[in-house]
């Protein structure tokens, strides 16, 4: 939906989608903020020639939760370019007027070259974080208890490992997702 004088892209959703419909807070269906994470890299990723390079965000702000209600609802990224190989995000619905804009989430992402992969020991760090394991179970009580009701799309958590400042999660994506994995 880009014109001469911004990049942009639009979604039209509809609330049927599975992390809008598995995702409640406070008993409103709110889009994940990993959502607008996605649109900014995969925006991003459709303006820039990425070969071998990769995306570091930066100065993300969330300013209010986007809502499906009753129909569907589109949903804006703009990009515009900026010094140092960085590129500006913002996500807003548009409004009547060219003031009315809702802004929902904005940042940046900067372009760097891809390094070589670090290689993680995981049982290591489930050594360093094994003061408490919280199962799955007690983390979804804990956040439906929180307001935060966590369809199945979106029961990722297997178990968390604990130590003062530090936590690790095993997550498996749910077997209701296996078939979307793409």
């Amino acid at each position: 939906t880009s014109n001469l004088e911004e990049q942009c892209f639009t979604s039209v959703f509809t609330g049927e989608e599975f992390f809008l419909k598995d995702h409640f807070v406070k008993c409103q269906m709110l889009l994940p903020e990993v959502v607008c994470l996605e649109m900014a890299r995969a925006a991003i990723e459709k303006a820039v020639n990425m070969d071998n390079r990769t995306i570091e965000f930066e100065n993300i702000v969330w300013s209010q939760p986007f809502t499906v209600r009753d129909k569907s609802k589109e949903l804006t990224i703009a990009l515009f370019p900026a010094e140092d190989n960085r590129i500006i995000y913002e996500i807003y619905t548009k409004g009547s007027s060219e003031n009315e804009d809702l802004i929902y989430s904005q940042g940046s992402g900067k372009i760097v070259e891809k390094s070589d992969e670090e290689i993680i020991n995981i049982e290591a760090l489930k050594k360093r974080c094994n003061k408490k394991i919280i199962t799955a179970e007690v983390c979804y009580e804990t956040f439906k208890k929180l307001g935060i009701d966590y369809g199945a799309g979106y029961r990722v958590i297997k178990e968390l490992y604990t130590r003062e400042n530090r936590v690790l999660a095993r997550l498996e994506l749910p077997s209701i997702l296996i078939d979307e994995e793409d």
